[in-house]
C-alpha cells in the first residue's frame, strides 16, 4: 500500500520487513548497546534515550554517535517519578527545554537521585537539539510500521506483576502472559511478517540478546497507547 514519508515519493510502499540492528551509521550501528536498568524502574529514560540516540544517528545532516545519561533524566526529570517510573514522553520534554548530559560524563547508578541531588547544572552537556516530539494515535499499526521505517520509536506493552513468563524469556516469539494494562516502555526498532522487534533495557542475558520478538497477534498491547518519538531539528 501507498505510504507518504518525510520529504519522499508518497507512493513508496511500505517494507515487508525493517531491522535497524542490521544498517550503520557513519560506520557504527544506529543503535545504542542494550543496556541493564537493573532494579531501578527507569524503563521510560532507557528508552527515551534509545529514541534520541538512534535518530542522532540516523538524521540526514550533523549524523552524532553517542550514548545519552539516563541517570540524569532519573536524578532531574521532576515530572517522572525516577526509579518509581514514568514516561518517555516526559524525558523528551526535559530534553527539549534542558539538554542532556552523555552517560560518560552523568553515569548510571542503578540508584534514584543520587542522595537526592540534580547533577546536571555541573555535568558537561551533549549538544542534542530537539524540538519536541510527536506521538501517533493508538490502535493504529499502520502508522506504527510507517514511522519505524524512518527511525525506532518508543512503545509501551503490557507487562503486569510477577510476569515469569517474561522475565525469564530467551527468545523466539513470545507467547506468554500479558499484563491489562501499559506499564513498560521500550523502543521498537523493527518488524517482520508477523512480529515486532524490541530494544529492552534488561540487559544482554534476557531475551534474544537484550531483544524482545513479539507476535503481532500477541502483542501485550502495544498498540493501545500511541508510540512516542523525539523530533530532531534538521530532518527534511
Amino acid at each position: 500500500m501507498p505510504v507518504k514519508r518525510r520529504g519522499g515519493d508518497a507512493n513508496l510502499p511500505l517494507p515487508i520487513s525493517i531491522d535497524w540492528r542490521n544498517r550503520t551509521c557513519q560506520g557504527h550501528q544506529c543503535l545504542g548497546p542494550v543496556r541493564n536498568q537493573g532494579r531501578c524502574g527507569a524503563c521510560w529514560a532507557f528508552a527515551a534515550t534509545a529514541a534520541i540516540e538512534s535518530q542522532l544517528a540516523i538524521r540526514p545532516r550533523g549524523n552524532m554517535i553517542v550514548q545519552l545519561s539516563q541517570q540524569e533524566l532519573v536524578d532531574c526529570d521532576q515530572t517522572s517519578r525516577g526509579c518509581r517510573g514514568g514516561l518517555a514522553r516526559n524525558a523528551f520534554n526535559y530534553v527539549t527545554q534542558n539538554g542532556i548530559a552523555s552517560w560518560q560524563n552523568y553515569p548510571y547508578s542503578f540508584l534514584q537521585r543520587q542522595n537526592g541531588t540534580c547533577l546536571a547544572r555541573t555535568t558537561p552537556r551533549t549538544a542534542v537539539t530537539m524540538t519536541g516530539w510527536s506521538q501517533l494515535e493508538p490502535h493504529n499499526e499502520y502508522d506504527l510500521l510507517t514511522q519505524v521505517t524512518y527511525a525506532p520509536v518508543v512503545v509501551a506493552i503490557s507487562v503486569g506483576e510477577n510476569n515469569t513468563d517474561l522475565t525469564s524469556y530467551a527468545g523466539g516469539l513470545y507467547w506468554g502472559k500479558c499484563g491489562t494494562k501499559n506499564d513498560h516502555e521500550l523502543l521498537l526498532v523493527g518488524y517482520g511478517f508477523n512480529y515486532y522487534i524490541l530494544q529492552n533495557s534488561w540487559g544482554l542475558s534476557w531475551g534474544d540478546f537484550g531483544y524482545l520478538y513479539l507476535p503481532k497477534t500477541h502483542n501485550c498491547g502495544i498498540l493501545d497507547r500511541g508510540a512516542t518519538y523525539p523530533v530532531i531539528d534538521d530532518w527534511d
